[in-house]
């Protein structure tokens, strides 16, 4: 084998095993890291549970997202962020059920405050929705930032 051959040889097998030690150390994490990721994970698994649950569940979702607890204060700003989310988004369910049962019992007379019910329903609507989309696009973040 030719010198000039030898030494490129001799330097792709330092570049591998250069590669190949970054990424090892690049994997190891230390306990309490692995219980971070952990504790993370679980918070990202409920809030993705609540989201995709329906109506009717999100109530006790939403409860158990509330006993969640959180590693960080950056775990904690999301979990918070999707708590008043969420919580906004079931006060406006709650308000609608409330306004549906009114329209069950056939009142002979509108109520004088359904209109403004109303557009407190749908305003809260639209606020949970804005601070839904935030908390799905910081959840992403969050859990990009503690993979990597």
């Amino acid at each position: 084998m030719s010198p000039s051959l030898k030494r490129r040889r001799q330097r792709r097998e330092r570049v591998w095993l250069g590669t190949v030690l970054v990424a090892t150390l690049l994997s190891c994490k230390s306990d309490a890291e692995r219980v971070r990721l952990g504790q993370v994970a679980r918070l990202a698994d409920h809030i993705d549970r609540l989201r995709r649950a329906d109506n009717p569940d999100k109530r006790a979702l939403l409860q158990a997202l509330r006993g969640i607890d959180c590693p960080d204060a950056e775990a904690c700003a999301l979990k918070d962020l999707c708590l008043r989310a969420y919580g906004i988004h079931q006060s406006a369910l709650d308000q609608i059920e409330s306004l549906r049962r009114l329209a069950d019992q056939k009142l002979a007379a509108t109520p004088p405050d359904l209109p403004a019910s109303l557009e407190r329903a749908q305003a809260q609507l639209e606020q949970a929705k804005t601070l839904s989309e935030k908390c799905a696009e910081e959840q992403v973040r969050l859990m990009r930032s503690a993979m990597y």
